[in-house]
């Protein structure tokens, strides 16, 4: 009998046994085709577990990766849509009291975000379905990206922030720049997508961190960059405490839609938040 170990990086991974039927010494010329052979199949072994090991450290990250996503899609769709259903609440009673109509336009409009977010909840479930089960044609587009895909990002925002501002918030959209009615000059839908996001996330945290009277977003296409500023007047949030907020899932979001576009952000005194998106030329 003969024993060869079959070694990788100095460890020991198997062994391969030669027998004879009869006492047999083995010389080194007998054994050199056998250790030959146990170092091809010590290295093919070992780079089928290599093999295994990316495959499995591959699917934990796409996993973890599809989690972030779904949690990006859960806080900017459903909270905030959430988020805009308290707040339409909320105003509901001083509505009435102001006028009948009033009150009952809100009404009707929170019923509509009532409605967009279980349309928006159960677009999110289907994802999360087996591919074999298909989803509706009606709720294949996110509902809330849909005025965006019709209309475009400046109505799109406007809209979103016609139903947070409280009583006494002015928000003011600047479109000077931004191709409105051109659509092969606007950016690309992803982009607008992911603008209109962050936007979203700048202006919720405006209601309800800011303190803030007026806010002033500003569109802009310029050269080959598109850019995204949400400027409020509000009490500001200094860097310190920028810092402790930068685990929040809000910052961390529009952090990872930004970086998603290869785009730059940064925190500004006001409080001040802009988005510079590189937008490649069409053709």
């Amino acid at each position: 009998m003969a024993m060869i170990p079959l070694m990788v990086r100095g460890d020991r991974i198997g062994l391969v046994i030669l027998t004879m039927n009869q006492t047999h010494a083995w010389s080194e010329a007998d054994l050199q085709p056998y250790l030959a052979t146990a170092a091809t199949l010590a290295q093919a072994i070992d780079n089928r577990r290599q093999q295994m090991l990316l495959y499995e450290r591959g699917q934990q990250v796409a996993i973890l990766e599809e989690r972030q996503r779904l949690a990006r899609e859960l806080h900017d769709s459903v909270t905030q849509l959430i988020f805009s259903t308290t707040l339409i609440a909320q105003s509901i009673s001083p509505a009435f009291k102001r006028s009948a109509a009033e009150g009952e336009k809100r009404v009707s409009r929170l019923l509509e975000l009532s409605q967009t977010a279980l349309a928006e909840m159960r677009g999110l479930l289907f994802e999360l379905r087996a591919p074999a089960v298909s989803q509706p044609a009606q709720q294949s587009i996110v509902p809330g990206l849909m005025r965006l895909r019709r209309e475009g990002l400046a109505a799109a925002i406007q809209r979103y922030a016609d139903d947070i501002k409280r009583d006494g918030l002015v928000v003011e959209i600047d479109t000077h720049q931004y191709p409105l009615a051109d659509t092969s000059a606007r950016p690309p839908l992803a982009v607008e997508e992911a603008l209109y996001r962050i936007a979203q996330e700048a202006l919720n945290n405006v209601v309800k961190h800011a303190g803030a009277r007026e806010v002033l977003v500003t569109l802009a296409v310029a050269g080959v960059a598109a850019s995204l500023i949400v400027t409020d007047n509000g009490r500001g949030l200094a860097p310190e405490a920028y810092r402790r907020m930068g685990t929040g899932i809000g910052l961390k979001t529009m952090q990872e839609r930004a970086e998603a576009l290869h785009a730059t952000s940064e925190p500004g005194k006001g409080t001040t938040i802009a988005v510079m998106v590189p937008v490649p030329k069409r053709g």
